[in-house]
């Protein structure tokens, strides 16, 4: 039987306890939701137990007299996840997420890594005799994806090349502030167009450093300590920096790293008019908005460009009608997670609703995925993430990463490769056929051989879904149907064929 402790085994006929496992391997942080015991291959007993956390193990008595044997499969190796980032097909997860009091997990879990549909993980836990822990944040490289970089709570910064630990900064080899004694804390990372690598480090007015794609660590110092988990770099090189304890948020800028300015924005009228200044999310749409998530909602700030002048750069509210009751958008949600997908959808995940996806301007619901409606396992989500390539939106909660498939995939600047699968549509396949490599708005007409028109559709990103159908939403009949793309104002276009045999 399962309790809240672990995994209890018990004599049928006497009620005698014959084992109670409560731990893995010395670690009594599991979450069991199953067991089993019997023979396994060889006729030997043992014991097997399902956990949230942990996986699935097995053993042939508790520990520590007989080893716990973990069971990999293709997924990551434990579910703990603080970030997620994703960057031309390939996927990396940090596993450690501190809490905005500052407590740690101490965690000595490594980085998993997804890529070409297979998972894989760091196992690198010190570095010249010093241990690696509680590593927050993950950075794919934008200048090159088999190098990436993370943040340690108390490690500094971790460099990777081919998912290979191969330096270490802290305090005693670059400008990364010291913390504590020989600790060096770093906390969100973000890269910039140029190649620069932005490093915040929590609770010290040093909470800023540059590592220069010349090889140059550079600190800058502000007027108070702050609470950093998150930093991103906008189009214009700004760095927004996020602070969760009612900190609002600092905007950065430089002149060629000289002439630093900094703002911080609030949610006082005038100084930025957050809904609230505990701020846990950020995101730049394709129209160059600003997207902030706070613990009341999100706020946008339309007018990026003006955040150093004396005004007009506050951010505004979205109001929607509810039950016919004018709201501000999840004003009653904390929003930790906001991604933008390839048609500007705007995909939420919240600390108690589950996920939530907006129109490009916020105003229509497109889903709402919560652990009762859908496969999500918690309605606790901590990061999400949006695969360009796939889709996919990754999604990680308290309990994992899951993922859902959108069809919207970003859209190609010009067609390359224009093509439609499944091709040919086989006889009995009930599902639709996706055109991808397309421009964003693309018109899409498909035709049959003789030029009549069959269906057409606007994009959404680089993909459309056709039904198979006539626009009446007949099947179409066996035969070669031709794909016909434009731009919207014709200055591009792009054709494909699909058969089809029923």
């Amino acid at each position: 039987m399962i309790d809240q402790f672990g995994f209890k085994v018990t004599d049928v006929n006497t009620g005698e306890l014959k084992n109670y496992v409560t731990t893995f391997n010395g670690s009594t942080n599991i979450l069991i939701t199953d067991g089993y015991f019997g023979k396994d291959f060889s006729g030997n007993y043992s014991y097997w137990c399902a956990d949230l956390l942990l996986g699935l193990y097995q053993t042939y008595s508790s520990f520590p007299y007989y080893p716990q044997n973990k069971l990999n499969r293709n997924g990551i190796h434990k579910g703990l996840v603080s970030n997620i980032d994703v960057f031309d097909g390939k996927l990396a997860l940090s596993p450690s997420y501190v809490e905005n009091a500052g407590g740690s997990s101490y965690t000595r879990e490594g980085i998993n890594v997804y890529n070409n549909s297979e998972w894989t993980y760091n196992e690198d836990r010190d570095f010249d005799g010093s241990d690696i822990v509680d590593i927050c944040h993950v950075l794919i490289d934008r200048k090159d994806k088999t190098h990436m970089w993370a943040s340690s709570w108390f490690s500094g910064l971790l460099e990777y090349k081919d998912n290979k630990l191969v330096a270490v900064y802290n305090h005693s080899n670059s400008a990364i502030p010291e913390i504590a004694p020989k600790r060096a804390r770093t906390s969100g990372l973000a890269m910039d167009k140029d190649g620069n690598l932005w490093i915040s480090g929590s609770d010290s007015k040093n909470y800023l450093t540059v590592y220069r794609k010349n090889g140059v660590f550079q600190n800058y110092e502000f007027d108070a300590p702050r609470f950093i988990r998150k930093i991103f770099v906008d189009k214009n090189n700004y760095v927004w920096i996020l602070h969760e304890r009612d900190g609002g948020i600092t905007v950065f800028k430089h002149e060629n790293f000289l002439n630093p300015q900094y703002k911080l924005l609030t949610k006082e009228v005038g100084s930025g008019a957050l809904e609230s200044n505990a701020v846990y999310s950020i995101a730049e749409d394709k129209d160059g908005k600003i997207w902030v998530g706070t613990t009341e909602g999100i706020r946008v700030f339309y007018n990026t460009s003006a955040i150093f002048n004396t005004s007009g750069f506050d951010s505004q509210p979205i109001k929607i009608v509810q039950d016919g009751n004018v709201e501000l958008l999840l004003g009653k949600e904390t929003v930790s997670s906001i991604v933008v997908d390839g048609a500007n959808n705007k995909w939420c995940g919240t600390e108690s609703g589950g996920v939530y996806c907006f129109s490009p301007d916020g105003l229509k619901q497109l889903y709402h995925f919560t652990k009762d409606n859908s496969p999500l396992n918690s309605n606790n989500v901590v990061e999400m993430n949006y695969d360009e390539v796939t889709g996919d939106i990754f999604i990680g909660t308290d309990l994992g990463v899951q993922s859902f498939r959108s069809t919207i995939i970003e859209g190609d600047e010009v067609y390359n490769n224009v093509y439609a699968y499944p091709n040919p549509v086989k006889p009995n396949y009930t599902g639709s056929v996706l055109v991808r490599g397309l421009v964003d708005k693309s018109v899409v007409k498909i035709t049959d051989v003789s030029g009549n028109l069959v269906w057409e559709t606007k994009s959404d990103g680089g993909q459309i879904e056709w039904p198979v159908t006539t626009l009446s939403g007949a099947r179409v009949t066996s035969g070669v149907y031709i794909v016909y793309a434009a731009t919207t104002d014709g200055e591009q276009k792009a054709l494909t064929k699909v058969l089809v045999v029923n």
